[in-house]
């Protein structure tokens, strides 16, 4: 009796059913996922934010009625009719239609029977000449949605991460199934044999109940392997609700072993590195909040001085014709200031704003630092992973050598079961460590392009 067991035992996989690669996977994800469909929103919600800050430019038209009708007299009947245009710019824009009679009108309200038309504008002249809240809050709105941009990328490059890693689980669950099998068949097939010369006289009964228990152990452990291996799939497929899941579920669907092989074997000089940070969503985002206090900090110092609007309009005279013109003869307008004595509250706003900018700013350097760091460490572990990956490899061949070395003995009767078993355990463990390392190694590269936010998959 003789069998060989090989290390790369899931290359069988692909011939039977049908592949699901990463790309193909992947792209489920970001069509599929709810989380892909939420990251997706925060742009949506971003413009939300934005036209909703662009109403605050709206022109807004607004009309007043009143009567007071008593004692069979008629009071008075007033009607104002304003439209208010919003300019990009200090200034502000209004015109206004009155109509007032009766016989109690207020003399400040008496106007011609035609009616009173005046055309003005507004100008801050001290505090909001420079900016106010209204340009304040659509400078901050730009911003906004600039960061709403950057966190849908942030939000599915987390997406896609966390995919990939799910894509490995099952990916290296596979290849321990297939293992395991491999092992069951062959502590089946030697306890056939054991339990076929005892019957001959040539091994103990012992032998054959040391071979049925290590038979039954692989069973146990091709068990375990194939629950983890659902559970897997199940993980996998979580969130999707059509039909598409139950192939993979019932193991109709494989993954491709050679799914990472590229990606692996690509190195990322440090020119690419330094590339990368220059255009990383997340510094950028801390670069454009950096940009959205800098925008609020500038409102509150104008905020500092005193409010002194002034306030001019024209107004129309009537003719026969009951056309309007308007002339420099009759105008009204005013002055309205006002200071805070103390300047208590806008200058404890300011100084909060500065706080908020150094700690954006300590933020920005940290998170810098952060990156670097992991991306320092992630390259470290590749280096180290790949070769502890090379040596559990060498080590599961040198074991597969002893296994079917022991073999050949068992079979010519100068070996026992027991030490096939030793053999067979110490080529188990060297091939789950070969796994786990070579899962730890393509994590490395994952998180790395995770953390720097390159591709996931890469044509060969």
């Amino acid at each position: 009796m003789r069998w060989c067991l090989i290390l790369v035992v899931f290359h069988a996989y692909t011939t039977f059913g049908q592949t699901l690669s990463i790309e193909e996977y992947l792209s489920w994800v970001i069509q599929e996922h709810p989380l892909s469909a939420n990251a997706k929103l925060l742009s949506e919600k971003g413009n939300a934010q934005w036209l909703q800050t662009k109403g605050l430019f709206d022109p807004v038209l607004s009309s007043k009625w009143k009567n007071k009708f008593y004692d069979d007299k008629n009071y008075y009947q007033q009607s104002t009719t304003t439209l208010e245009i919003p300019t990009p710019f200090a200034i502000g824009i209004n015109a206004q239609l009155d109509f007032n009679n009766g016989a109690y009108v207020n003399p400040n309200d008496v106007i011609p029977n035609n009616g009173l038309a005046s055309f003005g504008i507004a100008l801050p002249v001290l505090q909001g000449l420079v900016i106010d809240e209204r340009r304040m809050a659509k400078r901050r709105a730009e911003r906004i949605l600039a960061m709403s941009e950057l966190e849908t990328t942030i939000a599915i490059n987390e997406l896609l991460y966390q995919s990939c890693e799910l894509y490995l689980d099952w990916l290296i669950s596979e290849k321990k199934v297939a293992i395991q099998n491999s092992l069951f068949l062959a502590a089946n097939q030697r306890h056939q044999a054991t339990k076929a010369r005892f019957l001959g006289g040539d091994r103990a009964a012992l032998d054959t109940l040391e071979s049925f228990i290590q038979k039954e152990t692989r069973r146990q452990q091709y068990q375990d392997a194939n629950i983890e291996n659902i559970k897997f799939r199940i993980a996998l497929v979580a969130f999707k609700n059509n039909g598409n899941n139950s192939s993979i579920l019932n193991k109709t669907i494989v993954p491709v072993p050679t799914t990472f092989n590229e990606m692996t074997a690509i190195a990322i000089v440090k020119n690419e590195i330094d590339k990368q940070l220059q255009q990383h969503p997340e510094i950028i985002w801390y670069q454009t909040k950096a940009d959205i206090l800098n925008i609020e900090q500038k409102w509150k110092k104008e905020k500092l001085k005193p409010k002194l609007n002034l306030e001019y309009n024209f107004l129309n005279e009537s003719t026969q014709n009951s056309d309007y013109y308007f002339s420099t003869e009759n105008y009204k307008w005013g002055v309205d200031f006002a200071v805070p004595l103390f300047l208590r509250e806008a200058r404890g706003d300011l100084k909060m704003q500065q706080i908020k900018i150094l700690e954006n700013q300590n933020n920005l350097v940290w998170k810098r630092q952060q990156i670097l760091q992991k991306i320092e460490y992630l390259q470290n572990q590749q280096s180290t992973m790949r070769d502890q990956f090379s040596i559990a490899q060498q080590n599961s061949l040198n074991g597969e050598k002893l296994l079917q070395g022991e073999n050949i003995k068992f079979n010519n009767g100068e070996s026992s079961v027991f030490l096939v078993n030793q053999r067979e355990n110490y080529f188990l463990d060297q091939q789950q460590k070969a796994l786990d390392y070579e899962k730890k190694w393509i994590q490395s590269h994952l998180e790395f392009r995770y953390q720097l936010y390159l591709p996931y998959t890469i044509t060969p």
